[in-house]
């Protein structure tokens, strides 16, 4: 407290030892603490959706196979774009439908795929 009397001293502060008027300077960390804690950082999951779609083929197994690929890719999109903060991606479940145009019948397969990420600093 010494300190802090000398140093308001110079500033002009008065202690009150000739005037009649006295002022009182209060300094207060507010934790009681002289170390504070650095803040903790904030980390937030964001979560989404795409649907992934193969190309219409007449066959199924083909089909099947392109939507794989197209599976695969876009994992390693999302992989190469968000690096570690990547926590979950998942192309979902594959599902057939059939379009037919004019005499012929293709396959498409389609799912709705999730992901997670994880935004922010550690």
């Amino acid at each position: 407290m010494i300190q802090y009397l000398a140093l308001f001293s110079l500033l002009g502060v008065s202690q009150g030892s000739g005037d009649s008027t006295q002022r009182v300077i209060v300094i207060d960390s507010g934790t009681g603490s002289s170390t504070t804690e650095p803040a903790k950082p904030q980390v937030f999951v964001e979560s989404g959706s795409s649907v992934i779609i193969s190309t219409p083929k007449e066959d199924m197994k083909s089909a099947y196979k392109d939507w794989e690929e197209k599976c695969e890719a876009w994992k390693k999109d999302l992989k190469q774009n968000n690096g570690s903060n990547l926590l979950i991606a998942s192309c979902g479940q594959a599902n057939r439908r059939t379009e037919k145009i004019q005499l012929v019948t293709y396959y498409v397969i389609e799912s709705k795929a999730d992901y997670k990420i994880k935004i922010g600093c550690e």
